[in-house]
């Protein structure tokens, strides 16, 4: 820090402050700590029970008998993906790539195993691989609608695009992870882990406002959760980036936080970052004998439990930090350590890179195989769809000759329904008019012939007496119930205005002996319109006997209107 001591002392008191705030939700988050640790220590015992004994006693055997691809296929669904579940060990590869050959794996189980190996494929410092099993593992996820899985591979592809030098890519895939976690009830793990993977890949693109604003969001769902050793990981993102954008303060209060959370259990890791993190930034405020004095041991330690990566970082803050003070000899040895690292690493980084492209070279050129089958297998499709459509057609051609066929007969068979149905017509016709000449002219000349003889017989004896005139009056009833007879089956009567003039002419017999006015109203009938025999009848039938019964029961009546 430098500046006037007024403007160090606001500082420092600026300082306490936040980390009095940042220490005051301490006893909240030891709870959260002693959940977890109960939930981890349940779940460690859970996972010693299930691979030692639930799942020799399942499988008949150690856990690499149960994924025998012989064995492995046996299990129901349920059973393959519990067998899936346990972390992706290096050991587990080969028998995950046996069962991947298998074609009768179900889609969610392949999906599991592909997203398995992609995390193995990390541990055995295979990135290149990683990726391509973790992009298949996604799109199987998309068409399953497995939005978790979906999320993990997400963020998992932002690490694996990380490790590639390719962090564009991984940011997508880590915002699109993002995006549907937030859709999720308990996504907290998820986005913690997305946060995570872009604030690492934003800091390595060299947008430290997007690395620092990633940290932001990742931390109350660290704080949430109550993982002690994020929330340390969290304090130590936030050191660099601030740093490099000239916010010296904010890093040190960062760093400061780190350091009051750090315990000895946790891991060595962090510890190791801690220390090189803290190196720097004494050797960046100009404290070299602080820098050597964190430095060296974290560097030995390094070396000693071979982390590389680790070792590298310590020695190139270290080297600067002891020419500083002067320490020639102790810098060239620890600059020739740094370059030997240096060297293996590039070395071992181009044998990686060319393995990793190899692994894409099979990759595309098994992809290139697989668009090959399906382009055979689309010209099969394509010919026996040609096939198909042929044989379609033709049976369309047949099934329209016979349903013309059919339609054919069926009209010649109609018109000759109608022919016989208009000839029986024509014959009920003529029968009909037959039998109406005949009772006109037989039976009506007989009752006529009666009728008069009984007439004259009234006029030459009219005393004769009530026999005579009984017979007068059914000679006159049967010539009338004769002549409604002959009008009934009449052919040539079968209209409606033969129907009103009959009804007219009743009505006319019933006027006078009755002393009534009567009256026909017919609207919306048309005279020439056909009328069957049997409703012509009834209908002239019930108004006759209506006709009848005003005449006879309204006695005081003087008018009928029908």
């Amino acid at each position: 820090l430098t500046g006037t001591p007024a403007k160090v002392r606001h500082w420092e008191e600026q300082r306490r402050r936040v980390t009095s705030v940042i220490l005051a939700g301490e006893p909240a988050r030891t709870r959260a700590n002693v959940a977890c640790g109960v939930k981890q220590f349940c779940g460690i015992v859970f996972s010693l029970l299930l691979v030692t004994g639930r799942l020799n006693a399942l499988a008949g055997g150690a856990p690499t008998d149960s994924l025998a691809p012989a064995r492995f296929v046996g299990w129901s669904e349920t059973t393959q993906l519990r067998l899936l579940a346990p972390d992706a060990q290096p050991e587990f590869v080969p028998a995950w790539q046996q069962l991947l050959s298998l074609p009768r794996l179900t889609l969610a189980v392949r999906t599991r195993l592909l997203f398995q190996l992609g995390r193995a494929y990390y541990k055995t410092q295979q990135p290149s691989l990683a990726v391509v099993h973790l992009l298949q593992s996604r799109q199987l996820a998309l068409r399953l609608h497995d939005t978790i899985t979906v999320c993990r591979a997400g963020y998992e592809l932002c690490y694996g695009y990380k490790w590639l030098l390719q962090p564009q890519h991984g940011i997508r895939y880590g915002l699109d992870a993002v995006r549907l976690a937030r859709h999720l009830r308990d996504s907290t793990a998820l986005l913690t882990s997305a946060y995570f993977m872009l604030s690492i890949c934003a800091a390595q693109v060299g947008d430290d406002e997007a690395a620092l604003r990633y940290d932001r969001w990742q931390r109350p769902l660290i704080i949430a959760r109550g993982h002690h050793a994020n929330l340390v990981t969290y304090h130590l993102n936030q050191v660099l980036p601030n740093r490099r954008l000239h916010r010296f303060v904010t890093a040190r209060l960062h760093l400061d936080s780190a350091l009051h959370l750090l315990t000895p259990r946790d891991p060595a890791y962090l510890h190791a970052m801690t220390a090189c993190l803290q190196g720097q930034v004494f050797s960046q405020e100009g404290r070299y004998p602080d820098a050597v004095r964190v430095l060296e041991p974290a560097a030995r330690e390094a070396c000693r439990i071979r982390d590389v990566n680790q070792e590298d970082l310590d020695l190139q803050a270290l080297v600067p930090a002891l020419a500083a003070l002067g320490r020639y000899p102790d810098a060239y040895r620890y600059q020739r350590r740094l370059t030997e690292l240096q060297a293996t690493a590039f070395e071992a980084s181009s044998n990686q890179r060319a393995q990793d492209l190899q692994a894409l070279y099979d990759s595309e050129r098994r992809l290139r195989q697989l668009a090959q089958q399906r382009q055979r297998i689309a010209a099969l499709q394509s010919r026996t769809l040609r096939r198909e459509a042929e044989i379609s057609r033709r049976i369309t051609l047949l099934v329209a000759a016979l349903v013309a066929l059919a339609g054919a007969l069926g009209v010649a068979f109609s018109r000759w329904r109608t022919r016989q149905q208009v000839l029986r017509v024509r014959r009920e016709e003529q029968l009909r008019n037959r039998i109406a000449a005949d009772l006109h002219d037989e039976v009506g000349t007989l009752l006529t012939r009666v009728n008069l003889q009984a007439e004259l017989l009234h006029q030459t004896q009219p005393t004769a007496g009530p026999s005579l005139d009984r017979l007068l009056t059914n000679a006159r009833a049967a010539a009338r119930t004769m002549r409604d007879i002959v009008w009934s089956i009449d052919a040539h009567a079968d209209t409606v205005g033969s129907l009103l003039d009959r009804m007219t002419d009743h009505l006319d017999q019933i006027a006078g002996p009755a002393h009534l006015c009567t009256t026909l109203h017919a609207a919306g009938l048309t005279d020439t319109a056909a009328l069957p025999p049997e409703i012509r009848q009834q209908v002239y039938l019930i108004f006759k006997e209506a006709v009848a019964n005003a005449a006879r029961h309204a006695r005081h009546a003087t008018q009928v209107t029908v």
